[in-house]
């Protein structure tokens, strides 16, 4: 990692590109980038690559397992070696570094000799914009105040795999799809987007009744090219319908998928 153009740039994990994120973002001028610190083993918002679309700057990624050993000096000296015409750094008031995060925002200007700008803790309606928040809204299906955070629709990518095809036989057809590391909303009947087009859709997240398997089953509400198995498409969460349920047969499964559609077409339609 080395670039000698950068004078300006903001230090985070940036999972979801949130509201509190583009706050950061607003601090930089020109000749600007910024440093994701990514780890691999936990269910993200955003992926690396989806990061780089909404950030929409100058991307440079270093993983947390090779620098969590480093000492804040090490990690201001690579800072100053990768960017030598380093100038300004823009971080969060909860940015930690060094070793067992032993050091805090404040401690950075003490080591950088240039401009660290700490942006506040940032609220939307009293509610501090934060993955962690954001997490905790998904995982009690509060999809509306998740998207509220993030200032756009939560949106995950997902594998088209092959399905049992009981929905296109007796119920409505669906798309089924593999998870790709995303952070799941809580199990549940939602109203999504699916793809780039942001066609209307009905989502199954959970455990199937059918064979007590976890699955994502998307059910479109228009037409839509075929999608053939292997596929990656995104997947855009909107709001949350309903719990699932078990029903004795399909036919009283196939009457509450029609009320579902039925709901979903009044938000998304």
């Amino acid at each position: 990692m080395y670039d000698v153009e950068i004078e300006e740039i903001a230090i985070g994990k940036f999972d979801g590109v949130h509201l509190a994120h583009q706050e950061l973002l607003k601090r930089l001028g020109s000749n600007s980038g910024v440093l994701i610190i990514f780890q691999n083993d936990e269910k993200f918002l955003s992926d690396l690559k989806l990061r780089e679309q909404l950030l929409q700057k100058k991307v440079f990624l270093i993983s947390l397992d090779s620098i969590k050993n480093w000492s804040g000096e090490k990690f201001v000296e690579f800072l100053k070696q990768a960017f030598i015409n380093l100038k300004k750094i823009v971080i969060g008031y909860d940015f930690c570094f060094g070793k067992c995060r032993e050091c805090q925002a404040s401690d950075l200007k003490k080591l950088f000799f240039g401009v660290v700008e700490i942006v506040k803790e940032f609220k939307i309606n009293g509610i501090s914009v934060h993955t962690h928040n954001i997490k905790e809204a998904l995982k009690n299906a509060q999809i509306r105040q998740a998207n509220m955070l993030l200032g756009r629709e939560y949106q995950i990518k997902g594998k088209v795999i092959k399905g049992q095809g009981i929905g296109k036989k007796f119920l409505y057809p669906t798309i089924n799809l593999e998870n790709l590391g995303y952070f799941l909303p809580k199990n549940g009947v939602y109203a999504t987007l699916f793809s780039k087009d942001k066609i209307p859709s009905a989502t199954f997240v959970g455990i199937r009744s059918t064979d007590s398997n976890f699955s994502m089953e998307v059910h479109l509400l228009r037409e839509f090219h075929e999608m053939r198995d292997g596929d990656i498409c995104d997947l855009f969460f909107v709001d949350f319908i309903r719990e699932n349920q078990k029903f004795e047969n399909l036919h009283l499964l196939k009457e509450q998928i029609a009320l579902d559609i039925k709901q979903i077409q009044e938000i998304l339609i």
